[in-house]
């Protein structure tokens, strides 16, 4: 979607703006140009949206929640969620390695003293992340509980279900099945759309490297510019390019167990999802 497209506009009203400047006649009116014709035709309208229950920067998952129901009404709902240690890997690639401390889903975190602006190592990302978790910070967004919580107090707790993206990963048929099933859709047909779906193999560590946020002004391009090629100079490009997949150490391993140790155990039982075969974080039983 780009910025012209309604649905767009839709999304960046319900999960974007701050209660302050949010009108909820100007989604509704998005609504009814986009998605409200299909709805009333009977058709299954699927509005998906990356970071609903963890991302988005009006940094209030319940307010989105409560948003959602105020305008869809009645709905189902899919979480997928992902194992945390991946999950910040993942965001390292994305905005760690240039420390990009600031982004923080719609909290303004200070940048952290010497690492700001410039590539860091992984272990510096995640201090990062461990010494903003009460601030906002990423690693609060990752606790599930609370967020689907949320979604089940709007649309009732039978109406939300809860998958593992490990199991969309490898065990895609099955799962497909039971999100078709919880849905009201047609497997087969949704087989086939997804046959020839993209797949992130993901990006080359170089490209990784370079990742960077600019305003599009013809300054930040050269900025941008500038900044890429002395980026192949730095020694800590050519490091990171070499090694594509760093690891959570086992220190690291331990401490967010412990974080996450009694979210995750609860969303286990209340949701009898069997988190431990995919290793999420938890401290031995």
């Amino acid at each position: 979607m780009t910025e012209n497209d309604p649905v767009y506009q839709l999304v960046c009203e319900l999960l974007h703006k701050e209660s302050l400047f949010y009108c909820p006649q100007v989604s509704r009116d998005l609504f009814e140009r986009t998605l409200a014709p299909a709805i009333a035709s009977g058709k299954t309208t699927v509005l998906s949206v990356e970071g609903i229950g963890v991302g988005n920067t009006i940094g209030d998952r319940g307010l989105a929640a409560q948003r959602l129901r105020d305008l869809f009404g009645p709905a189902k709902v899919l979480v997928a969620i992902r194992n945390q240690l991946d999950i910040v890997v993942s965001m390292y690639f994305k905005n760690g390695c240039r420390a990009r401390t600031n982004y923080t889903n719609g909290y303004r975190i200070p940048p952290v003293s010497g690492i700001a602006g410039r590539f860091v190592d992984f272990e510096s990302w995640l201090q990062f992340l461990w010494d903003t978790r009460d601030l906002g910070g990423l690693l609060s967004r990752y606790q599930y509980g609370p967020a689907i919580a949320a979604f089940e107090a709007q649309f009732g707790a039978e109406n939300v279900c809860v998958w593992l993206f490990e199991d969309f990963k490898y065990r895609r048929t099955a799962t497909v099945q039971m999100l078709c099933d919880f849905i009201g859709v047609d497997v087969e047909e949704t087989q086939a759309l997804l046959a020839d779906a993209w797949e992130n193999k993901g990006p080359e560590a170089i490209t990784r490297c370079r990742l960077i946020r600019i305003d599009g002004s013809p300054l930040a391009r050269i900025v941008f510019r500038l900044q890429t090629a002395l980026d192949r100079l730095n020694p800590f490009s050519a490091a990171l390019a070499s090694e594509a997949d760093p690891q959570v150490s086992p220190i690291w391993q331990k401490r967010l167990a412990a974080y996450y140790d009694a979210d995750n155990r609860a969303l286990a039982r209340s949701r009898e999802l069997n988190l431990a075969e995919y290793n999420y974080p938890q401290l031995p039983a």
